[in-house]
């Protein structure tokens, strides 16, 4: 955790005030990368998003 808080910039303190321990950091990343893959479904370009047939998609959003 102090390695993650010297490279954003910011003290330990700072780092756990915003993320508690470990597993509130890793829940706020996974969060954001299913975000994106949520984005990417719903409205992004084919063959991951809307316009391409289900039988295209769906091997792609297997390999995110």
């Amino acid at each position: 955790m102090e390695a993650v808080a010297k490279e954003a910039g910011v003290g330990k303190g700072t780092f756990f005030c915003r993320f508690g321990d470990r597993a509130g950091l890793m829940l706020v990343l996974v969060d954001e990368a299913e975000a994106e893959f949520q984005e990417a479904h719903t409205s992004g370009p084919p063959p991951l998003g809307p316009g391409a047939p289900a039988v295209d998609r769906l091997p792609r959003s297997a390999a995110r």
